[in-house]
Formats: structure tokens, sequence, C-alpha cells
């Protein structure tokens, strides 16, 4: 059965440093992991704390970033040593606890109806843990650590909302902290187009509208493989027939390439392979008079082995040329990183 430890959580208001002194370790080293617990237990306690980073990047009125970052639901679980060998039944620590961060930049959970927590020594644990906290998910566990299982269906990517998730598992104390460092990942992948006009055009040139078609935008996502460095699965792909539509762009271009799908206009993609009949209808006006352009996504994303990955910009770029033709040029593909650091480009061969 799954039972409620009294495992206490604290947030730590620093992020992606893991800070704090093992009080009471050795006393603990002591005592052994078992699916109960006592007030003894807990006055000999060592808390459990987090501390949540977020990658830069992504869409529609919230960019979520460490800075941005003040919510997130938790799930977490223990097992216990059996024979020698980790139990395949968990003891449930959290089940969908939301954490938010407080104006002072500290991290709280506990509520009348969620008890603080303390670590129990000598217990394997495992977190999983989602932003935004008022997505859908849903936790199943599994017969280990590996296979305890986050999920989210039926994720409409249209709706503009950055997905974000985080894995953690730990044997309790072994590693000299109390803090569990979730590093968020961006389980989205983005899509901008960059603009410019050739310097032997003359004319005004405003961009007022991008819709982007034909891709998948519905689907399911689960924690199934997800380490530090992998994202997860997404499987159950669907949505043809909607579209990522941006309307009321005003963007006077120039020779110098202007992102079209930023800020609050960032549009994020289901990771994805490429769909044949994908497409951008790029409105315009020259001049004051209204024209469409359509790119096809698809023939210009040849160069993307394996399609639209995790957490990855895909920035393709056009230019307006004399008569007006319009280049398209191979995207170029940037990483989200940690707060703080360099994007990396990877430029294709040209």
């Amino acid at each position: 059965m799954w039972k409620q430890s009294k495992l206490r959580h604290i947030l730590s208001p620093r992020l992606n440093i893991y800070t704090a002194a093992c009080v009471a370790a050795a006393a603990l080293a002591l005592q052994s992991c078992s699916s109960t617990s006592s007030d003894d237990d807990v006055a000999a306690g060592v808390e459990l704390r987090f501390s949540a980073s977020a990658a830069d990047g992504s869409r529609a009125t919230t960019l979520t970033t460490s800075a941005t970052l003040n919510d997130f639901k938790v799930w977490g679980t223990y097992r216990t040593k059996v024979g020698g060998s980790w139990s395949a039944q968990p003891v449930n620590v959290f089940a969908g606890v939301t954490v938010n961060k407080g104006g002072d930049g500290n991290w709280t959970y506990a509520s009348a109806s969620t008890p603080l927590q303390y670590w129990f020594p000598g217990c394997y644990y495992t977190f999983r843990a989602i932003h935004p906290a008022t997505v859908n998910a849903a936790f199943t566990p599994g017969s280990d650590a590996a296979s305890d299982r986050l999920s989210v269906t039926s994720f409409d990517a249209t709706k503009g909302v950055d997905l974000v998730a985080a894995t953690h598992t730990r044997e309790s104390l072994l590693q000299g902290n109390t803090v569990v460092s979730l590093d968020f990942r961006h389980l989205l992948s983005r899509v901008d187009i960059s603009a410019s006009v050739d310097k032997a055009v003359t004319g005004t040139f405003v961009i007022t509208g991008i819709k982007l078609y034909g891709f998948d935008t519905v689907g399911s996502w689960s924690s199934d493989g997800m380490t530090t460095n992998t994202y997860g699965k997404w499987d159950n792909l669907s949505g043809r027939d909607n579209a990522h539509t941006v309307s009321g762009l005003d963007i006077t271009l120039n020779s110098e390439p202007q992102s079209l799908l930023s800020g609050d206009n960032t549009v994020l993609m289901l990771p994805q392979v490429i769909p044949v009949g994908a497409k951008a209808d790029i409105t315009y006006t020259e001049n004051g008079t209204e024209k469409t352009v359509t790119a096809d996504i698809y023939k210009a994303s040849y160069s993307l082995t394996g399609g639209y990955q995790p957490s990855r910009t895909y920035r393709y770029s056009f230019t307006i040329g004399p008569d007006q033709y319009i280049l398209f040029s191979k995207p170029e593909v940037v990483s989200w990183v940690d707060t703080g650091g360099s994007n990396v480009i990877i430029q294709p061969d040209k």
C-alpha cells in the first residue's frame, strides 16, 4: 500500500546549486529506511529541499526561464531495501503537490492538506515534476525507480503553453546534501522565421501575419526514458487540421534579418518528423498592398535528420529579392541553454 511519509520539502531560493549541510547525517545513518514513520523519525529528520531551474526560451505570453519559473507540480516516491534489493512497491511521498516560489525567493508547498516532509535515510527516492502546475498530468508508479511514469495526454501545442519537466533520483543523504536539484527541460520545439529585404529592392514591406499548418499539434508525453540529458517520449500525435496562427504583426523589413516569431509571438511545436504537407503562409504588405507567400516547410527542412527535437529552436530565413522573388535558406538549429550560458548555433552546410 502507498503510505504518506513525513519527508519535509523546503525549496532553496538558489537555482542550480546544491547548498545545504547534511545536518544530523551521522545519526540518521544509524537508522534504517522503513515504510512507516514516527514522531522520533521526524524529530531526528533532515529537511529535504528543492532547487529549480529552466533553460531560456519559449512562448506565448510567458517565457519559462529560471527567473520566471514560479511553480511546479511534483510527485515523489521512495523504495526500501528488501533482501539486498530495492523493493518494487514504492511508498508515496508527494502525489501531485504544487510547489510555489514566494516573493522572498523561497519555495514552499506546506498547507493544511500537505504536511511538511523529511528524509528517510537509506531509501531510494524518485522525483518527477512538471510546469505549469496547471497542466493535467498523471503519475503511475513502476516496478523500479526508472519506470515511475509521469504523463500528459492530449496536449495541444497551439495553446502556446511552454511545457517543461524535470526528474531526479537518488539514495537519501548519500550525496552529501539535502537539496533535490530539479533541472527543468523544455519538452517542445520552437520554430522561428527571420526575414529581410535585398538591398537592391525598393519599397516598404511589412509582415502582418504567419500561419503554420500541416503539422501534428496534439500529442501525449511521458517521462519514459527521461534523464538529465533526454526528454522523455512523445507519441499519439495528431491534429494536422489545426494551425499555429500569429496575427496582428507589424514588422517593417529591411536589409538586416529580423525574427518574426519571438517574444509573445513565439511558436512552440510538438517534436515530430516534419510532415510532407507542412507549410507556412506569410502575409505581408508591399507599399500598402497585401500579399501572401507560401513556404514549403517540409522541403525547406530536408537537412534536418529526425525532424524537430525537444528543446531546440529551428529558424527559417527568407529574403525578398528583386521582382519580389522570395528565397528560403536551410534552417539553423539553436539549442536552448541554461540561464547565463551562451547559445550554441549549429550552422548547416550551405
